[in-house]
């Protein structure tokens, strides 16, 4: 399939979402690396793009490549997809409420229908989903740029979904095994570095919570913490499994028991600091995705799966808007 980049950019710049939509995923498909911080998009293969001439005519030296140009393009094309659902939906609803959602990949993923997705998409749900977030964000880079501030205010908020903390957790998983050791308590092999690197995160959260709650004194807040991570067996290419391999955790029984204790301590960490902040929810995400099939990957649910876990939040979610 032979296709002009100009004319590729003009599907991808459309008006029309599904237009936009349908024109990236016939064009490109995803692309994961061994990182949960890569999730782009590649050229599909057999595709063949025929250079723009004008911007060919540039030279090298300012003159970005051609796959990068397009690479460039699917990026904006994604972004500008979410926005133009946001806008059809709201001129469709004017008066529904608008909830920004900050956060990671579960409220920001690249091809995957994540919780804004499906909270935007619902029609029984009456809200307008706006996504601030990003699949690689940080904790800190949240807090710093402080998007989710300016979106509220912007477009006259009535709520806050905020979701993170897990890229952050992966960056340091290396440090929060013990190497194995005989005995039955799954927590005998998390070491000191779990709980201090998680208080420094909800730490975090607390000041991103307190500066809202000091410009938006009334507004309503959600925090959601994870669902229980998936870990593959020894040899696995996920994620996560190099980390218990690398700790001699070899037992799959074991290996699952570990991360379900490490996934308990970060839920419950995130649930005190929601408690200390007046007009904050936490909604307890465990134990909704039961089954592996509804796993894209060894930390992220499929389409389905995050479409439970928008029941959830949603229900919390309209019990604090009717509560005002």
């Amino acid at each position: 399939m032979v296709i002009h980049e100009s004319e590729l950019r003009a599907r991808l710049h459309g008006d029309d979402d599904e237009d936009v939509y349908d024109a990236l995923v016939e064009h490109f498909e995803a692309e994961h690396g061994g990182s949960p911080f890569v999730a782009a998009w590649r050229l599909r293969s057999g595709l063949r793009i025929e250079a723009d001439r004008a911007l060919e005519a540039i030279g090298d030296a300012v003159r970005p490549r051609l796959k990068d140009r397009l690479l460039d393009l699917a990026n904006d094309a994604q972004r500008a997809w979410r926005r133009i659902r946001f806008e059809r939906r709201r001129a469709e609803n004017p008066h529904w409420p608008v909830i920004v959602c900050e956060g990671d990949s579960w409220v920001a993923h690249p091809y995957i229908e994540d919780l804004t997705d499906h909270l935007l998409d619902d029609d029984d749900l009456p809200v307008l989903a706006l996504g601030v977030g990003a699949a690689s964000d940080l904790l800190g880079r949240m807090e710093g740029t402080r998007d989710h501030e300016r979106a509220i205010e912007q477009h006259r908020a009535s709520a806050l979904l905020l979701s993170g903390g897990g890229n952050d957790l992966m960056l340091r998983f290396h440090e929060f095994l013990h190497p194995w050791r005989t005995g039955a308590d799954p927590k005998r092999l998390l070491t000191p570095a779990v709980d201090d690197h998680m208080l420094a995160l909800v730490g975090t959260i607390r000041q991103m919570l307190l500066r809202v709650r000091r410009r938006q004194p009334t507004l309503p807040v959600l925090v959601h913490g994870y669902d229980y991570l998936r870990v593959g067996d020894v040899g696995d290419d996920g994620y996560l499994a190099r980390f218990f391999d690398a700790a001699g955790i070899r037992s799959g029984d074991e290996r699952r028991a570990v991360l379900w204790a490490i996934v308990d301590r970060y839920n419950e960490h995130l649930r005190s600091t929601c408690e200390c902040v007046a007009g904050v929810s936490y909604v307890d995400l465990r134990g909704i995705v039961t089954h592996d099939s509804m796993w894209h990957d060894d930390i992220h649910p499929t389409d389905d799966g995050f479409a439970l876990m928008s029941t959830r939040v949603g229900e919390v979610l309209l019990q604090r808007l009717s509560d005002g």
